[in-house]
């Protein structure tokens, strides 16, 4: 699932290809990626409205829109939005299309169909709950050890599954989470209450740099990801546990283990991490 990094990638590519257009016609081609309102209500209360600028929270793209709206979007697995001229052919999971005023369309493909698009009142955002249950953005300032510490000293739950919890920490997922960790030092299965004000510190700030690196590269690239252009990221070069299972730790040596924590395939370094 593409994580903050590959998201405000999107975000930031979309923002300079659609802001200021407007959306002339909307078709749908699979009823169940339209989750609010009903498929009908969605391509009338959406016609004719402009995009007045793109925003991310957590793992959620938002178009706010000059009708008042917001079209608040979740890629989920396999989602992705390109923008290509009208008369070009459509990719055969494409599953919404909005044609803008500008002689372009904004598609969205998805291949296995997990995809979600919610048209909301943007005055009633604050009480649409996939939103605001979100925890801090993790580049924000929000986002501190203290904040981390004073929410994790009390619970007991492995680090691991703290950080995937989005009410916790909005955007991160497997593959930045495990970086984190590793260069923290922490073991992904460390219960939260056991550890340090000087462990979150460390944790914190390799949290900041980590997901920072990975927009500066676009993103990640594993699976199927890839940005508006159909451009892969480049930070699958740049990562020190993630499917690294069995090769040796670029720190001591020892070979990268896999384990599940939290439900999810975990990579960690046995010696390195504590």
């Amino acid at each position: 699932m593409p994580e903050l990094p590959e998201v405000e990638t999107v975000k930031r590519e979309l923002a300079k290809k659609v802001t200021g257009c407007t959306i002339a016609h909307t078709k749908i081609y699979l009823v169940k990626t339209i989750q609010k309102p009903d498929p009908e209500s969605f391509v009338k209360c959406i016609q004719n409205s402009r995009i007045n600028s793109v925003k991310r929270r957590g793992k959620y793209l938002l178009f706010y829109l000059s009708n008042h709206l917001c079209l608040a979007a979740h890629l989920k697995m396999t989602g992705h939005f390109s923008v290509c001229g009208q008369g070009s052919a459509l990719h055969k999971h494409t599953r919404v299309v909005f044609s803008l005023d500008n002689g372009c369309d904004l598609r969205f493909v998805d291949t296995r169909t997990f995809g979600v698009m919610y048209l909301l009142c943007q005055k009633e955002m604050d009480q649409f709950k996939p939103l605001a249950c979100l925890g801090p953005e993790p580049l924000s300032d929000a986002f501190t050890a203290q904040y981390l510490f004073e929410t994790g000293h009390q619970r007991t739950l492995p680090i691991k599954a703290f950080l995937l919890n989005q009410s916790f920490a909005c955007g991160l997922g497997n593959i930045y989470v495990d970086e984190s960790l590793f260069r923290a030092g922490i073991l992904p299965d460390r219960r939260t209450n056991t550890l340090s004000k000087d462990e979150w510190a460390a944790l914190t700030l390799t949290i900041k740099e980590v997901l920072q690196e990975g927009i500066q590269h676009r993103g990640t690239s594993i699976q199927s990801y890839t940005s508006t252009d159909g451009r892969p990221g480049g930070y699958q070069d740049r990562l020190l546990v993630y499917g690294k299972d069995q090769r040796p730790c670029v720190r001591c040596g020892t070979p990268i283990q896999k384990q599940k924590t939290a439900g999810r395939g975990t990579h960690f370094c046995p010696t390195c991490q504590r």
